[in-house]
């Protein structure tokens, strides 16, 4: 394995210890929700990571199809959990 290859499949981890902040509650919009809404945040926010994780690192097509159906899932429920 070069070098390339090498930082090539640490990106998507870069990806996901970026949102770990945010999603322990350490943004703005986290503070200011009260009680168990902040705790489905952090639920709905670890799950879209965990999918777009797999999608990034998915090895053949049925496993992309399933991690985009996972994403857009997670960004509905982002979606309505915001709405509310």
């Amino acid at each position: 394995m070069t070098e390339h290859d090498q930082q090539d499949m640490a990106r998507p981890l870069d990806a996901t210890t970026a949102e770990i902040p945010e999603a322990r509650g350490e943004g703005d919009q986290a503070k200011q929700k009260p009680g168990i809404k902040k705790y489905v945040s952090l639920g709905i926010k670890l799950a879209f990571t965990a999918a777009m994780l797999f999608y990034v690192i998915s090895s053949n097509t049925l496993q992309m199809v399933v991690g985009w159906e996972l994403v857009g899932l997670c960004s509905f429920a982002l979606l309505r959990h915001w709405w509310e």
